[in-house]
Formats: structure tokens, C-alpha cells, sequence
């Protein structure tokens, strides 16, 4: 017995001198009909740090063939609403529909494998909807909430706390216009300093997910320029990489080729700097160099 507990601590203290990552897992459900009252996993997140990272059902065939072509909407409205519980208080569910089953301790290699574990574990309806069981590549999402988490955590891993001089711990910021209050997301905003950022992904299977996604960010520093919140703002988006890109119709591309073009010049217009990148590390370098931070260089070498 007490050969065991030797080769059990001996174990654990191999586990805690590697390079490993852990924190709690947590399981989504999703209840899209409360007649039925069925449950559908629909989703993980993993927490380390305080950051909070998701994977969420981004293939809805084998759903559609179970549930009809509708179900794609609601699931995509109620995923909407779980990135804006992740971002304020997610135990406090609004909805008897949706169910945050925090499942317990997880260790390993990286945040993605994690997430990827879990995910193939605890959604069987995730599974690409291949025929034949041959797996073809298809245009990725990668959704902003998972874009900024990943950037704040990868700049966390490097300053730590001084991580918060740069992101407040709350993105959201109520703003008055006209007598109405409006709230706005503002991730970026270098503490001392008359700086706004924002952080979009492009990266959306769907058009209108994409269109969506760069105009709340445009109009969010829009809005807090206007409010005199910041001169300085600059709008940081991550790019699909030339693969990516190539795995949608012809069609599709030129149509988001020409919205980007238009976007461009909104950005200018409004004095709003585009910081276009295609890898998540880049992103985080040029944030470190704009907010000014010191022990920018060789910070991710």
C-alpha cells in the first residue's frame, strides 16, 4: 500500500512540472422545447485564470436532420445569449432553458485540447455530419468572445494582473446619448490613457454572423468616440488565413471581399485604426505595442 501512495505522489508531481493547463469544466444544455422538456448538449467551457473559454455546436446538420432546419436559428439566438451571460454572471441563467452543469477538475496539454476532449465527450450532436464517415474540411468559425478570451489569456500568461491595466475586468460601459442609455462593449481600454480598442473575428461560417459581428464592433467605438471616451481608437480583426478562405464558394468570398472593402472606408471615415491580422498572436503583440505597456519587446518570444 505505501509502494501506491509513492508511485501516486511520484504521479501528481510528474503531472505538476509539465507544461499543463487546468481549471473546471462546465456542460451546456439547451432545452428547445419546454413541452418535451428534452435536453440537447449543445456545448462546453472551460475555466482557467477567471477566463472562460467555449465550444459550441458549429455544425448543425445531424440537429437539423433530428429537430427540422428551424432549430438552427433558435440555437444560434441562444448561443448569442450565452456570450452575454459568459461576459457579466453566467450562474444567474435567464432562461429555464438553458442548464450550466459545472462537471468538476480537468488538466491538460493546452486550452484547445481540453476543449476538444470535452467537446467530442459531452456533445454527441458536435460530430461533422459526414458522408460515409469521410471528413472533408469546411470554412471554420471562430467565434469573437472566443477571440478576445484567448487574447486576454495569452497576455495574462506573460504580465499577469497588469493584464487589467490594459482590459477592465468589465468590457460593458453605459453611455448616455439624447437622454437614452446605451451600453456598449468595449474590451480595450488602457487604463490612464484616452484609448478605446476593440477585437472582431471574421472568421463566421454564415455571411450574416460575419456581417454582425464587424458592424457591432465598428459601431460600439463609434459610439465611444462620440462620447469622448477615447481619440485614440483602433479596431483589431482577425483575419482567415488564405485556406480558410478558399473553402468557401467564389461567390461568397467576393461578397465578403466587397463588405470588407466598404467597412474599410466606415473605419476611416470615422478615425477609427484597422489592425488587420490573421493569427490570434498577432493581435496580441500589436495590442501590447498600442497600449504602451512596458516589457513589450521579446513579450511573446
Amino acid at each position: 500500500m505505501n509502494n501506491f501512495k509513492g508511485l501516486e505522489q511520484k504521479f501528481k508531481n510528474k503531472f505538476s512540472e509539465s507544461n499543463t493547463v487546468e481549471g473546471h469544466w462546465t456542460q451546456i444544455r439547451w432545452t428547445p422545447d419546454l413541452i418535451s422538456n428534452e435536453q440537447i448538449s449543445i456545448g462546453v467551457f472551460f475555466e482557467e485564470n477567471g477566463f472562460i473559454h467555449t465550444k459550441f455546436i458549429d455544425d448543425y446538420d445531424r440537429l437539423e436532420c433530428v429537430y427540422g432546419k428551424d432549430i438552427s436559428n433558435s440555437l444560434e439566438l441562444s448561443i448569442d445569449l450565452i456570450e452575454y451571460l459568459l461576459k457579466r454572471d453566467w450562474r444567474k441563467s435567464v432562461s429555464s432553458q438553458l442548464v450550466f452543469d459545472q462537471r468538476g477538475f480537468v488538466r491538460g496539454e493546452s486550452v484547445q485540447a481540453i476543449l476538444d476532449k470535452l467537446f467530442h465527450r459531452a456533445v454527441p450532436f458536435g460530430k461533422p455530419h459526414d458522408s460515409y464517415n469521410e471528413p472533408s474540411d469546411r470554412f471554420p468559425t471562430y467565434r469573437t468572445s472566443n477571440l478576445i478570451t484567448n487574447i486576454k489569456s495569452r497576455i495574462f500568461n506573460k504580465i499577469g494582473d497588469n493584464l487589467y491595466d490594459i482590459f477592465p475586468e468589465k468590457s460593458w460601459l453605459d453611455i448616455k446619448i439624447n437622454e437614452t442609455v446605451h451600453q456598449i462593449d468595449l474590451p480595450i481600454r488602457p487604463k490612464g490613457a484616452n484609448q478605446v480598442g476593440n477585437i472582431n473575428s471574421t472568421i463566421y461560417k454564415t455571411y450574416d454572423k460575419f456581417e454582425i459581428s464587424c458592424l457591432a464592433a465598428l459601431t460600439d467605438l463609434q459610439l465611444a468616440k462620440r462620447c469622448g471616451l477615447g481619440d485614440d481608437a483602433v479596431l483589431f480583426t482577425l483575419l482567415p488565413n488564405d485556406y480558410s478562405l478558399s473553402l468557401l464558394p467564389e461567390q461568397e468570398q467576393e461578397k465578403r471581399f466587397h463588405f470588407l472593402k466598404e467597412f474599410e472606408w466606415k473605419l476611416e471615415m470615422n478615425e477609427i485604426v484597422h489592425q488587420k491580422c490573421y493569427e490570434e498572436l498577432e493581435i496580441s503583440t500589436q495590442i501590447m505595442k498600442w497600449a504602451n505597456t512596458s516589457s513589450t519587446s521579446d513579450l511573446f518570444n
